[in-house]
């Protein structure tokens, strides 16, 4: 369990179940749905090891003004991800 300021007790319900060896290149071989039509999960991480996707709360229709800060923010700080790259890191923005 993590805790998270004020000291309020943080379950992890949302991580993935763990499987074994033999379940993992099944899972690989699973298209996930790109700007370009569906991509091969291996593809998404680019030949990095880590992948940090981030669901964008984006609100259709609405000017910049009315979409969401945080998502905003985070989405402006990661245009250049040269430094996630030199991490072995892949960035996704999932909507």
């Amino acid at each position: 369990m993590a805790v998270r300021l004020p000291l309020e007790p943080v379950t992890a319900t949302a991580a993935p179940p763990v499987v074994d060896r033999a379940a993992w290149p099944a899972a690989c071989e699973e298209l996930l749905v790109g700007p370009d039509g569906p991509v091969p999960f291996l593809e998404v991480l680019e030949g990095r090891r880590q992948l940090l996707a981030y669901f964008l709360v984006r609100h259709d229709g609405q000017p910049p003004e009315g979409q969401c800060e945080g998502c905003t923010f985070f989405v402006a700080g990661v245009q250049r991800p040269e430094h996630l790259h030199s991490r072995a890191a892949t960035a996704a923005v999932l909507r």
